[in-house]
């Protein structure tokens, strides 16, 4: 089964200042169908949510964050918002930013937590044991460049739910860039992670067809 992306993040850093009431009313007409003012989980700052197609843009004094909960990530919409956003804070177009893409995968009707036991640690599992009672899974974090960001690529088991891999992908750069270029960024790192790493954790975790 394939990788199965849960939410994605983007944040940007840009000098907003402070949120008074008619910059607030403002953001939300532009923003306008759709988006609903929620309570905000940072003070001082605003937070509007599409309970349809389950987004979420906040605002605070030095960042603007868009989340997505789902699969159907489209770039050219994320980039169609936060422009509104820009536009109406007079902002250049020019950020630096932090994603992250929570997934899953499923452990094809084994268990996630002994799957990353057997195949994830240079220890066998019995030695594993011997050391760490209580054992529920092992995890492997990644640190990677892609120029220009800095990437972590974790994996290790859904404690929630012991069918599913949990996978987090984390990616940080400093170098300014046009929301145009964010959104191209994005969609570039949703595929990588269907398609490049999807294949790394099939390979670590001996899930490939010809291993099976």
């Amino acid at each position: 089964m394939s990788i199965s992306i849960k939410q994605l993040q983007v944040v940007l850093s840009a000098p907003v200042g402070p949120l008074n009431d008619l910059r607030r009313q403002a953001i939300a007409e532009a923003l306008s169908e759709g988006f609903a003012p929620q309570q905000a989980p940072v003070p001082n700052s605003l937070a509007l949510v599409n309970q349809q197609t389950r987004e979420a843009i906040i605002v605070t004094d030095n960042q603007i964050h868009y989340n997505t909960d789902g699969n159907d990530f489209a770039g050219e919409r994320m980039e169609n918002l936060l422009a509104k956003v820009r536009e109406v804070l007079l902002l250049e177009d020019r950020f630096s930013l932090a994603l992250q893409i929570i997934a899953f995968k499923d452990a094809e009707n084994r268990s996630a937590a002994e799957l990353t036991i057997e195949t994830l640690a240079p220890l066998s599992a019995a030695r594993l044991r011997e050391h760490f009672e209580g054992l529920r899974g092992v995890g492997l974090r990644i640190t990677y460049e892609l120029n220009p960001y800095n990437c972590d690529f974790r994996v290790e088991p859904f404690f929630n739910d012991p069918a599913f891999i949990f996978l987090q992908l984390n990616a940080q750069s400093s170098v300014e860039q046009s929301l145009n270029r964010v959104s191209e960024d994005a969609n570039e790192f949703v595929n990588h992670l269907r398609l490049d790493l999807e294949d790394v954790v099939n390979e670590m975790l001996d899930m490939n067809e010809e291993q099976a």
